[in-house]
């Protein structure tokens, strides 16, 4: 199986990179080994060591996932994330040397991967103009502060049981995550967005 993730600031929750592998986990061990490399240099790179200075690493969670020809949906992924308005550290669309599409027709698999993700739950859809304003605050060029960031984006979160009682009030999904033990936050936030019905074993729910 191929997963398709994505490395994101743990200040700001923005993502910053999108990429593919069959274990995403230790993937993201490598980018950070990679990081403390001397003399080693690119956009991703630059922006991992930024953070090491901090004392902090990318948060890595899972966007998709695929059996076969995978190339297409990491070029799919950069492509909308960019277009969200992301500022990405990838060098290039993805895909590494992707297949040529010249004089094929997409399976009906392609197909009806390609209907599901552009359904109104893809994750634009569930992107707030507050949430979109506070990222684009918080990375104006030459201007960004981790201190603001982390204040601006930070969203707090109810853990519930499974029959609604509350538990705690977390002052992010990320903190959420991190304090429940989850390698991800993902799944927080899908339960907050109505994608699944529990993560880690509880319910969830943004704090109104």
């Amino acid at each position: 199986m191929n997963y398709i993730y994505v490395l994101k600031d743990p200040i700001t929750d923005e993502i910053k990179y999108v990429g593919k592998s069959i274990n995403p986990y230790d993937r993201c061990r490598k980018h950070i080994s990679e990081a403390k490399i001397t003399g080693a240099n690119n956009h991703r790179i630059n922006w991992i060591k930024s953070l090491l200075k901090l004392g902090l690493t990318p948060n890595m969670e899972i966007m998709d996932e695929i059996d076969g020809e995978w190339e297409w949906l990491e070029q799919y992924w950069i492509s909308q994330f960019k277009t969200w308005g992301f500022n990405l550290t990838n060098g290039t669309f993805g895909g590494e040397n992707p297949p040529s599409w010249k004089g094929r027709t997409h399976t009906d698999e392609y197909k009806e991967i390609r209907r599901k993700l552009m359904k109104d739950n893809n994750p634009a859809k569930n992107m707030t103009n507050e949430w979109k304003e506070n990222i684009s605050k918080a990375h104006k060029k030459n201007k960004y502060n981790p201190i603001v960031a982390s204040e601006v984006n930070k969203k707090k979160v109810c853990q519930l049981t499974l029959s609604g009682d509350v538990i705690k009030v977390w002052s992010s999904i990320t903190d959420a995550a991190k304090g429940i033990g989850l390698k991800s936050s993902y799944g927080i936030g899908a339960v907050c967005r109505g994608e699944r019905n529990k993560s880690g074993g509880f319910k969830w729910k943004y704090y109104e």
